[in-house]
């Protein structure tokens, strides 16, 4: 094996690589705004213009909002600024990626987990997505750095908070730590209660400011103050049971999140296999179950909860890597005793095919899924009212048009049916614009058909039709008072 000093130097030559990746992206393709990032950027805007401009969802988490929006507010926000801002949280977990791998195996095994999450397509590609699952995953592990480091645990309750913060399920590690405090001081009751009720407070200290704004923006439209309080994780809840993306065959929605990870990156198998001879070894159990506790409750949530997408994964995938890079760390050093003959097979037997068979196609859909330039739909369709030199309100079923213009007040009313009469009704008529798309909300039944063709009746019968173009399959009009 290489000696333990070098790995430093190829450490930074993984950090290079990965810079090289998100330069030559930033070169040769174009970042069009997909659905959640507008509806982020938006949410920045909202905020920082005290509810002037920008549009709102009530089911989000704050976290992404705060920081697009503050630079936004000073001048700076462009897709290259949000993007590097996302791609800097990237970096950041890498780097903990690798000081965590050193902490609790070795500095060959921090170097190979820092190569296999940077190696893995799902992760690139949420690097340059202007996301909460980044951010999410960096407040956790420098949640759990800071908790094997021994760091006051209320300093450790504000990190975990913010990682809840940018992604509600995040959340669930505030359990996990709490386990882990418990497990630590096994039988010293009161450094247990010391310990979890600064945790606590810590926590608290970031979720009260978010409790009251919730109690402020919520309390008219919610029955009780507990309802308005807690409204956003209350309609986070139903998100998680969204049938659009459940997966139906049984044993392929509880494998899902290992098959399609496997399928991203093969070495991530390793990482399910160190998981499991993690219970063979009571040393290292002792000691890695502080990896494995939140590893195991987040890959259990996400896949008991119906709506299943790849990109959750992030929040346990650096983890994942810190596995799977401690278990190939083991295969080449066992390897690596042998002969050259032995050694040359086995790579071109296995890495080969590895890297080239299952790696490159991965990151080449993942180039592939941004455009080379500027969509049309974007300068004709998206930037509408900027070319109108409009600034007002808006009713809309999609969210870009707050993302793409500035000095827009947007109402959204696409979350379903319901919500969208009752909010259509509500902003009509001091809404200057009226946007409605064909098929904004999946129907599935006739009644709900039924709502939908009243609408767009109803808008077309009350406003005058000053845009209609039909783009990927779907008509979208846009309306004038």
């Amino acid at each position: 094996m290489i000696n333990s000093r070098k790995y430093t130097f190829l450490f930074s030559f993984v950090i290079f690589f990965f810079l090289a990746l998100f330069v030559f992206f930033l070169l040769t393709r174009h970042h069009d705004i997909h659905w959640d990032e507008a509806v982020y950027i938006s949410m920045g805007k909202y905020l920082y213009s005290s509810g002037t401009e920008g549009l709102f969802e009530s089911i989000r988490p704050l976290g992404l909002p705060l920081i697009l929006g503050f630079f936004w507010k000073i001048g700076f926000g462009t897709l290259f600024v949000y993007q590097t801002i996302i791609f800097l949280f990237s970096l950041g977990i890498i780097f903990l990626v690798y000081l965590l791998g050193k902490e609790f195996f070795s500095k060959e095994s921090a170097f190979f987990a820092a190569l296999v999450l940077v190696l893995s397509p799902l992760f690139f590609q949420s690097s340059i997505s202007i996301m909460t699952e980044i951010p999410a995953a960096f407040f956790i592990l420098l949640s759990i750095f800071l908790f094997v480091r021994g760091k006051h645990a209320f300093v450790l309750g504000i990190i975990t908070s913010l990682a809840f913060l940018f992604k509600f399920p995040a959340g669930l590690l505030i359990p996990c730590l709490l386990f882990l405090f418990a497990v630590a001081h096994a039988a010293q009751w009161k450094k247990i209660f010391s310990d979890c009720g600064s945790f606590l407070l810590g926590v608290l200290f970031v979720q009260l400011p978010f409790f009251i704004f919730n109690y402020i923006a919520y309390r008219a439209h919610s029955a009780t103050w507990t309802d308005a309080v807690f409204r956003p994780f209350l309609l986070a809840e139903g998100h998680a049971s969204n049938a659009v993306h459940a997966v139906s065959a049984v044993w392929q929605d509880v494998f899902y999140y290992v098959f399609q990870l496997v399928l991203n990156n093969p070495l991530l198998l390793l990482g399910f296999f160190g998981c499991v001879a993690l219970f063979f070894s009571k040393t290292e159990r002792n000691k890695q179950i502080v990896l494995f506790v939140p590893l195991f409750v987040f890959f259990v949530y996400f896949t008991s909860i119906v709506n299943k997408q790849l990109r959750f994964a992030i929040l346990f995938l650096p983890l994942l890597a810190l596995f799977s890079g401690h278990i190939l760390q083991q295969i080449l050093t066992f390897f690596s005793q042998g002969r050259v003959v032995r050694k040359l097979v086995f790579c071109l037997i296995i890495f080969y095919p590895l890297l080239v068979f299952s790696l490159v196609p991965g990151f080449t859909h993942v180039y592939r899924f941004y455009p080379e330039e500027a969509l049309p739909i974007e300068q004709e369709y998206y930037s509408y009212f900027s070319q109108l030199s409009f600034q007002g309100r808006i009713l809309t079923t999609e969210p870009y048009f707050t993302a793409y213009t500035d000095g827009i007040l947007a109402y959204p009313y696409y979350n379903n049916m319901t919500d969208a009469l009752a909010i259509y009704e509500e902003h009509k008529d001091d809404a200057s614009y009226v946007v409605f798309t064909s098929d904004f909300y999946p129907c599935t039944d006739a009644l709900c058909l039924e709502q939908l063709s009243s609408l767009h009746e109803e808008i077309a019968a009350t406003h005058t039709l000053i845009y209609s173009q039909e783009w990927n399959g779907e008509e979208k009009f846009i309306f004038k008072k």
